[in-house]
This record gives C-alpha cells, structure tokens and sequence, in this order.
C-alpha cells in the first residue's frame, strides 16, 4: 500500500496490543476478541468476552427474571463488559489517524476505498498480534475467534474472521451465527 497505510496498520496493532494485553492480565478465558468499526467510517474499539464473563452476565440476568444461557448475549459485542475496553486510554493515535482521513463528502467508489483500506489495516493489525501469540494467552488459539467486524453486521464479518481464525477457533462461531450468513 504506502507509507500512510502502513503508520495506520502500527498506530492500530499498538493500541489493540495495549487494550488486550491490558484485559488479558485478568486470568479470564477468552473465546472473543475482536475490533469494531461503525458504519464504515467511524474508528474501531476493541471488545472481547470470556467465559468469565458471560456467566456473571447471565448470572445477573438470570436473577433479574432473565432466561439464561441467552445465545445473543455470547456473541454480543454491545452487551459486554469489556466492549470499548479502555479506548480513550490506548486509542487516541488511531482515531487522530482516522479522523484525520477522508471520510465524508466522498463518492460512493471513494467511500467504497476507504472502508476496504480501513478493514484491511485492521486485519493487518490483528494478524500481526495473532503472530505475536496474544490470543494464546489465557487459553488456546484454538478456543478464541478473533475478528474485524463491521456494525451493523455485513458479510466482510466473515470473511475477517475466516482469514484470522483457524478452522478449530471458527467452529462454535459460525454455528451460534448461522443464520446471519445464510
């Protein structure tokens, strides 16, 4: 790509470095991580679930007259406790990065350009820290998705998280969300 893109892929795999490392010093068991970014053109917030912390929420839901398990809840990146986890704290470079680029105003090809090349520095971002083992660290790669997600969801979702993810990690994933994809 360029030099600017390649600053974008750094500036964006050292705040979700910081943000996972960060949460990932709780012990907890993850099976989601991921970065999101809203309607294209906003800048990604980093999320992530654990096992840890989908029972204590359904354990709250459930004694507020809740059913539980709540399938949606897994994979709901609106509903964790660790969604936008600590994005004014390691996230400032990448939003003045993203800000600063051209995002509004554009045609649709340009429009269409830009969401591409922001996606694509994502995913940049997230296998450079999958090569570096941060998603190993309280549990197997195998047991944790990793992924870029666009919101409201779209079909790059999956194809971002078949690109990340071993076919093993993928498995409950594409099970729980099958029905998004059909």
């Amino acid at each position: 790509m360029d030099e600017a893109f390649d600053q974008l892929v750094d500036a964006i795999a050292d705040a979700a470095r910081q943000t996972f490392l960060d949460l990932f010093e709780n012990g907890e068991h993850y099976y989601y991580a991921g970065l999101n970014i809203f309607e294209g053109v906003m800048p990604p917030t980093a999320c992530a679930w654990s096992s840890e912390a989908l029972e204590r929420e359904e354990s709250s839901a459930r004694s507020n007259g809740h059913l539980g398990p709540e399938l949606w809840l897994k994979w709901s990146y609106a509903d964790s406790p660790y969604n936008c986890y600590k994005h004014e704290k390691y996230f400032s470079e990448v939003d003045r990065l993203l800000l600063a680029r051209p995002h509004y105003d554009l045609d649709d090809d340009a429009v269409d350009a830009e969401f591409d090349l922001r996606n694509e520095a994502m995913v940049a971002a997230m296998e450079s820290l999958d090569a570096e083992g941060i998603f190993a660290l309280n549990q197997p790669r195998d047991a944790i998705i990793i992924n870029v997600e666009n919101q409201p969801p779209d079909a790059m979702n999956l194809a971002n998280a078949r690109r990340l993810n071993p076919p093993r990690a993928l498995a409950d994933w594409l099970e729980d969300n099958r029905g998004e994809f059909e």
